[in-house]
């Protein structure tokens, strides 16, 4: 496996986490679409 340089791992786990908090948004406007502003 390759080492992975500082900031290309840092940019990953952005990602990561943004692609977990769009699937968590998703989920929480689903059970309550009233609350889309």
């Amino acid at each position: 496996m390759k080492h992975l340089e500082y900031g290309e791992r840092r940019s990953i786990e952005r990602f990561i986490n943004k692609e977990k908090g769009v699937r968590y948004i998703g989920r929480a406007l689903s059970r309550s679409p009233s609350s889309i502003s």
